[in-house]
């Protein structure tokens, strides 16, 4: 029923009042950065692909992806097996997504004053400190810290994606590019959920793959702090290239 509201609802607006290239004016708001935003001369898709930033972002999105559905598959499965009622893991994962929008909001604006990866490794450093911590601590009160302040991080990185994008390569290959990163985040996503499902069933615990999640933070630690979020430097290709 939700799901047929939003098409009735949401559809119609979004092909009627959303417009692609809304016309530049006086009014037009500036996002603040400290860096400088790319040309939007057509960048080679081939270069941009093959580029260190993009490999970075590609890394940074593909933990992060991993982390993401791996705990929003299993922490309600975790909780459980820790004596936590299903009452109380079902609301934990419920307030997790309430958390998650206060995350987004929060990186947002930061994001419009200083640009994407501060609030990129804001998220991946509480995530560390995140995924240290849990395998030690387990009780009741611990697993609800845990999972509100993951919840917190949840969707932090996920509106950032054309931040980067169009920071570093412009907006002509603005769609194509971030839609490229937004399906590697999803592919890792399932490989993650997928990974958590297999690691439990050898082990017996979710130990070993918060572990692996934690490695993964700082992997994305690592790749945003790595990456020059500025105009990347190219040369023009012959016209007619992709």
């Amino acid at each position: 029923m939700l799901g047929a509201v939003n098409a009735v609802v949401v559809l119609p607006v979004a092909l009627t009042v959303i417009r692609s290239h809304p016309p530049i004016s006086p009014t037009t708001a500036v996002i603040a950065s400290d860096e400088p935003m790319a040309p939007d001369t057509p960048l080679p898709l081939r270069e941009a692909l093959k580029s260190r930033e993009f490999m970075l972002l590609v890394a940074l999105y593909a933990a992060c992806g991993a982390q993401d559905f791996f705990i929003a598959t299993h922490i309600v499965a975790f909780a459980q097996d820790q004596g936590i009622s299903q009452f109380l893991a079902g609301n934990i994962l419920a307030f997790m997504g309430l958390l998650g929008l206060t995350g987004v909001l929060i990186s947002g604006a930061m994001s419009d004053k200083m640009g994407a990866a501060r609030p990129t490794v804001l998220c991946f450093l509480l995530r560390i400190g995140l995924f240290a911590y849990i395998p030690i601590f387990q009780d009741t009160a611990s697993i609800t810290v845990f999972a509100l302040l993951y919840g917190f991080t949840f969707t932090m990185t996920a509106p950032l994606t054309v931040v980067f994008v169009s920071n570093i390569f412009g907006t002509s290959k603005l769609g194509t590019i971030s839609g490229l990163i937004n399906m590697v985040h999803q592919v890792a996503g399932g490989l993650g959920a997928a990974l958590g499902a297999v690691i439990f069933d050898w082990r017996g615990s979710y130990d070993t793959a918060f572990i692996i999640m934690l490695v993964l933070a700082v992997v994305g630690t690592v790749a945003v702090i790595a990456l020059r979020e500025r105009p990347l430097e190219y040369r023009l290709a012959p016209e007619g290239s992709v």
